[in-house]
């Protein structure tokens, strides 16, 4: 997926270093920030999307719980590395939010982010989400849409470098933040619902 020719790369236990700054690897262990700030258009976004939607099973259930604010959700949560992240990706962030309002079947792409949310998030013995690390949960949560983008049928890898899916990932987590279908809902927790 990369497009530059000099670049150095080390692996150390499924750590994936590039030297020049800009490369997400899958297997990545630790959050990396890409230093590209040009933000994504609209195009690259929809085709992202396009991809993941691609990865995603239909269903019928539209549900959505109370929203809460976005930073006390991640405050809520124990999330102290994303809200920056969140920060500076709102542009692709508004472009992807807006995209999702007139895109066919959206619904399905938020529950596969509840979804997503569910298998790495810790549960309580009834398999409902419990509030932990979030970093950690958004890690995982990062290291499985990149997955599933890059493995889609769908996706381009000739025409998105790694840091174009880091923008887009994030700004996807960001919407599944805001939508409640990732890190617990306080709201929910006080309906005894989780």
């Amino acid at each position: 997926m990369m497009i530059d020719v000099n670049r150095q790369s080390a692996r150390n236990g499924g750590i994936n270093i590039s030297g020049n700054g800009n490369v997400i690897a899958p297997n990545a262990k630790t959050l990396q920030v890409c230093s590209d700030r040009k933000p994504l258009t609209k195009t690259a976004i929809y085709d992202l999307l396009r991809a993941f939607q691609s990865t995603c099973p239909r269903s019928d259930d539209d549900t959505l719980e109370k929203p809460m604010p976005f930073k006390g959700k991640l405050r809520y949560n124990g999330v102290r590395r994303y809200h920056r992240i969140f920060d500076s990706y709102s542009v692709e962030y508004g472009y992807l939010d807006g995209m999702l309002q007139d895109f066919a079947d959206s619904n399905d792409i938020i529950r596969q982010l509840g979804d997503i949310f569910v298998w790495v998030a810790d549960c309580d013995e009834d398999g409902n989400p419990v509030v932990s690390d979030g970093d950690t949960v958004l890690d995982g949560i990062k290291e499985q849409l990149v997955e599933k983008i890059t493995g889609s049928l769908d996706f381009d890898k000739d025409r998105y470098r790694d840091t174009d899916i880091e923008k887009f990932v994030y700004a996807l987590m960001a919407c599944g933040v805001h939508r409640c279908k990732v890190l617990v809902n306080e709201n929910s927790v006080k309906r005894g619902e989780k």
